[in-house]
């Protein structure tokens, strides 16, 4: 028939009818290839590479100098040559040296001569000059107290530069005078102090003091630092006080053998005892004093009382704060009363009896 085991025809496109929805592609991510990675990182790598060696060419393209010699010169002379060069600088320490100036330049590192870049920091050592040291008075001490004292203040003292003279009013080994002087200045630490040491009275010989107008407590004593000794006192009736020598054999100025007497005439009752302690002893006694921290300096007096009466045995000398001094003194009597003063005032006063005086 008619059609109807008509085939039926191809469809025709969707009409609004349809009952299934149109459908959209799917659009997949874009990735890189492998050899895009590869080229990328090639170029950041050698970016890095470039910079870096840029870098080091501006470092090593840094100007260099050679470094001056500052050695020797004052610490604002060597900033300033130094700033000529375009270099800096900076001060370690400050050191005493007893060969260079205070404010000089003992060393510098980098030495002088080297090779630099410029704003380089060169250091420096700076002199402070010598340390300076108090000078012990020594004089009257023996040579063993001297080159104790001398060396504890941090002075050099040499056997080689001691000078030994004979003397009739010195002692034997002790010191007859010094230079530096004592207590007088500072001087550098290790400064040779040089000493004159008695032999005592030449070829055994003595030259006779003059005693007339002593009191013969007071000759005791004398006597007592020469190599002589006291002969005969006889009494006479005299206007001078008692115990005055009014004569003495030998006379003054008379050269005698070591250890001759001395024979005195004194005021007093005729035929009468002889005056004095009765004994004749002379006693020793080491003085020491320390001059107070302030003010800078002081002067120093010290004052001893004995059976010869009162007499002052260091007069009026001049010390730094903080001075170290002793003297022997000789003396007569059960007794002795001793005064220190500091610029005129009375600072120590002690007694010291015979029993305890250690001669």
């Amino acid at each position: 028939g008619d059609g109807g085991d008509r085939a039926a025809g191809p469809p025709g496109p969707p009409g609004r009818g349809s009952d299934e929805a149109p459908t959209r592609p799917v659009r997949k991510g874009w990735r890189p290839s492998r050899s895009t990675v590869w080229i990328a990182s090639f170029a950041v790598f050698f970016l890095m590479v470039g910079l870096g060696l840029f870098w080091v060419v501006q470092w090593f393209e840094v100007p260099e100098v050679t470094v001056p010699n500052v050695v020797g010169l004052e610490l604002d002379q060597a900033y300033a040559k130094l700033e000529e060069y375009r270099l800096s600088a900076r001060v370690v320490s400050y050191d005493y040296n007893p060969e260079v100036p205070a404010g000089e330049v003992i060393s510098q590192d980098p030495p002088s001569g080297a090779t630099v870049k410029v704003n380089r920091t060169i250091l420096l050592w700076v002199s402070k000059g010598p340390e300076l040291v108090d000078v012990p008075d020594v004089v009257g001490l023996t040579r063993r107290e001297a080159v104790i004292s001398l060396e504890a203040a941090g002075l050099e003292v040499r056997e080689s530069d001691f000078e030994y003279v004979f003397s009739d009013t010195v002692q034997k080994d002790r010191v007859i005078s010094q230079e530096p002087a004592g207590g007088t200045r500072r001087v550098p630490r290790g400064t040779t102090v040089r000493l004159v040491i008695s032999k005592g009275p030449e070829a055994g010989t003595v030259v006779v003091p003059n005693f007339i107008g002593e009191h013969i407590n007071v000759a005791r004593v004398l006597l007592a630092g020469m190599e002589l000794t006291q002969g005969t006192v006889t009494t006479v009736e005299s206007n001078q006080p008692e115990g005055t020598i009014i004569a003495q054999d030998p006379v003054p100025g008379t050269e005698v053998a070591a250890g001759s007497p001395v024979s005195f005439t004194v005021s007093g009752q005729a035929g009468g005892s002889e005056p004095g302690d009765g004994t004749g002893a002379v006693h020793q006694t080491l003085i020491h004093f320390k001059v107070p921290d302030s003010p800078a300096t002081q002067t120093v007096r010290i004052v001893i009382t004995d059976a010869a009466g009162e007499r002052t045995v260091y007069g009026e000398r001049e010390h730094a704060a903080g001075y170290e001094g002793r003297i022997l003194v000789n003396w007569t009597g059960d007794e002795l009363l001793v005064r220190i003063y500091y610029n005129g005032d009375l600072s120590e006063e002690y007694t010291v009896k015979a029993d305890d005086s250690g001669d």
